[in-house]
């Protein structure tokens, strides 16, 4: 749990299953997440007397406003460590040597996101489920049974999971993916670790043509959707990624919401176009407009589109790829959903109902669509 940061370092409350109280870290600006684990937890176990680790790297200097933490503790209390400067050869540390890893985490993702975020170990990643620009996410163990999905961001991308983590600890729902909490790989690359959806993805089902898909499966499925979406909007959060390979189905079929990796609060959500998977991208998204809750509901009219197509064709066929045009490339497509505003076509014999529902949602302006509590309520008429 992070206590304060400064120009000067970091306070962080760390707890140990291995003491009765929690141990506090003054950390300098300089210190790598590494050192912390590596060296704090390696010496901690063995010296349960200590209180504070004042960890300070060779050529670091905590302010005194941090210092002054020091005279609130005897000598006896405080494991003091130094380790080297990344500029400098691995050398022993004060302490003891400390393993050198080519990859150094920025301790901005592993410390400055929300409090309380969960340490774990004992977790062992097994089978590569997905790979891609950010991560890779294997199903694995933690504790020595229990299934989990493990995504773990590479070393270049680790701090895009600081608002990931920091959103997930601040959301609790039936149909949002349990987070279990972060914990460090053996190459120094950041993990988070999931519940194990065991049905896979909605994409995957919509894909397989041996799955039978009926009506009441789309219905519940996108009732589901839009639950996850209004907790996420009532706490003023967007998704940015909604899209069928994000929607996981867990062993009694429900709906959870996965993949957080692009989700932000709306009121500081960075404008940047092309956010997201073009497929989905609403207009305003596509033109670098802000992205709002309404964007969400659009990409969320694609997912319904993709599960009604499945179910009245008996196929299931990608957004617009039934369309008869020359679409070479997403950025054609993207194009064409502005200027033309271009949509997915209707599948035949699709009720009125849905179909005028789709249309509300994935209509041009964004003031003009429907929020999820009124989505939910024509499905329920």
């Amino acid at each position: 749990m992070l206590v304060y940061s400064s120009r000067g370092g970091m306070l962080i409350r760390l707890s140990c299953e291995s003491r009765p109280e929690p141990l506090l870290l003054l950390l300098g600006k300089n210190c790598q997440v590494k050192t912390v684990l590596s060296v704090v937890r390696a010496h901690i176990t063995n010296n349960q007397q200590c209180a504070l680790a004042l960890v300070q790297n060779s050529d670091d200097t905590i302010l005194d406003e941090n210092s002054r933490l020091l005279n609130h503790y005897t000598e006896s209390n405080v494991l003091k460590i130094r380790t080297i400067s990344s500029s400098q050869s691995p050398v022993q540390n004060h302490v003891s040597p400390i393993h050198t890893r080519r990859r150094e985490i920025d301790s901005a993702f592993c410390l400055g996101f929300a409090n309380d975020v969960v340490w774990l170990n004992n977790v062992d990643c097994s089978e590569l489920l997905v790979a891609t620009n950010f991560s890779r996410v294997y199903r694995g163990t933690i504790d020595g049974g229990k299934a989990v999905a493990i995504k773990i961001l590479k070393s270049e991308k680790a701090h895009c999971g600081q608002m990931e983590i920091a959103i997930l600890n601040a959301v609790r729902s039936e149909h949002v993916v349990d987070f279990f909490g972060v914990y460090i790989d053996s190459d120094a690359s950041p993990a988070l670790v999931f519940e194990y959806a065991s049905q896979g993805t909605v994409f995957s089902k919509l894909s397989d043509t041996a799955c039978v898909v009926t009506i009441q499966d789309v219905l519940t499925w996108f009732r589901q959707v839009m639950k996850a979406l209004r907790m996420l909007h009532c706490l003023s959060i967007v998704h940015r990624d909604v899209k069928t390979e994000n929607l996981l189905l867990d062993a009694g079929g429900m709906i959870r919401l996965c993949d957080f990796g692009m989700a932000h609060y709306e009121w500081n959500a960075p404008i940047d176009s092309y956010v997201g998977t073009y497929h989905y991208m609403s207009p305003e998204v596509i033109e670098g407009g802000k992205f709002t809750s309404s964007a969400d509901i659009y990409a969320s009219a694609i997912v319904l589109w993709e599960m009604c197509n499945r179910f009245y064709t008996g196929k299931y066929t990608r957004p617009y790829k039934n369309i008869k045009t020359d679409i070479c490339n997403g950025y054609q497509l993207m194009v064409l959903v502005v200027k033309k505003v271009l949509r997915p076509t209707m599948p035949d014999n699709i009720s009125e109902e849905l179909q005028c529902l789709l249309q509300e949602m994935w209509q041009e302006s964004p003031v003009k669509r429907p929020n999820c509590c009124d989505v939910l309520k024509e499905l329920e008429r």
